[in-house]
């Protein structure tokens, strides 16, 4: 975290891997705490999915993003797919549904 101009807080959050509702609280209180201070918090590098929850959560406004994820998404399952690294073997003369 750091302080940009007067008033805005950024906070780097590239490293929120898995985003839940207890990041959400945290982040919610860091928001309130700097309310107080006439702050304005700003997310940085925030991944798609905890903008997503932000928004569910009816924070994303008062949470904003700034700067696109760092972060690559590696092995992301297909549509359709299963995901948690499961690969699909598949013998010489199995048969296909």
């Amino acid at each position: 975290m750091h302080l940009e101009k007067d008033r805005d807080l950024v906070c780097d959050v590239s490293q929120v891997r898995e985003p839940d509702l207890g990041t959400i609280a945290a982040l919610a209180r860091l928001r309130a705490s700097g309310a107080g201070l006439a702050w304005t918090v700003h997310l940085r590098y925030a991944s798609p999915r905890l903008q997503e929850l932000l928004d569910l959560c009816g924070l994303a406004e008062i949470l904003p993003a700034c700067g696109e994820s760092p972060l690559v998404d590696e092995g992301q399952a297909e549509q359709g797919e299963q995901s948690r690294g499961v690969e699909e073997v598949v013998e010489p003369g199995d048969a296909t549904f």
